[in-house]
């Protein structure tokens, strides 16, 4: 097993690139201040999240899932709005400033 030792600003900056290597076998080492202090390793069995009412209303019921105390306000739509297409053409732009044409 391969380990990798990485510091926590890196584990912010490249979060999402590190479950990659973990599922590839890499075990993963956290160090903050040189000090290890936790570990990014795959799970050890399998796990199915359930999706069912009956399930997760068990959980809450034996304590191991709490949910929030007061539901989250929706958030209100943005009132910003762009002409169509505007993104692509920004992207388009971007690209020829930098000379690539993917």
């Amino acid at each position: 097993m391969e380990i990798k030792a990485i510091r926590t600003k890196a584990l912010r900056d490249r979060f999402t690139s590190y479950p990659r290597e973990v599922r590839q076998g890499v075990l993963m080492l956290v160090l903050d201040h040189d000090e290890v202090v936790a570990e990014l390793r795959g799970p050890t069995e399998s796990y199915v999240i359930p999706t069912d009412q009956g399930t997760i209303t068990r959980w809450e019921r034996e304590g191991g899932l709490i949910r929030p105390k007061t539901a989250r306000p929706r958030c209100q739509p943005s009132p910003l709005r762009s002409p169509p297409a505007t993104t692509g053409r920004l992207i388009a732009a971007d690209r020829e400033e930098d000379g690539t044409n993917r």
